[in-house]
């Protein structure tokens, strides 16, 4: 029976590749995907957790979060573009050899 279990789970893997690029786990361990409660509690040290969340609007004030030194849970419920917002400077860049044949 554990061998056919095992073939199931494998023949799963094999659509899923195909189809979204994952595979099931063949492990009995479960992790839930997309429950926000269980990620925020993995991924918030237990000394954040009861701090009142943010939500900034702004990239200035998305830095401002970041660099003090008050322990807080930033939401991001849109995009930041940074670009620009930094300086721009101009470097040499490199490239891979593998990538040289590929330039007409």
């Amino acid at each position: 029976m554990r061998n056919q279990d095992h073939d199931l789970e494998q023949s799963q893997c094999t659509r899923q590749q195909h189809g979204l690029g994952m595979c099931k786990p063949s492990s009995n361990r479960s992790l839930t995907a997309g429950h926000r409660d269980a990620l925020e509690a993995a991924l918030s040290p237990a000394k954040h957790r009861s701090a009142t969340p943010v939500y900034p609007t702004t990239t200035a004030q998305l830095v401002a979060y970041l660099k003090d030194s008050v322990p807080r849970v930033i939401v991001l419920n849109k995009t930041f573009d940074f670009r620009g917002t930094e300086g721009t400077t101009t470097e040499a860049g490199c490239r891979p050899d593998y990538t040289r044949a590929c330039i007409a």
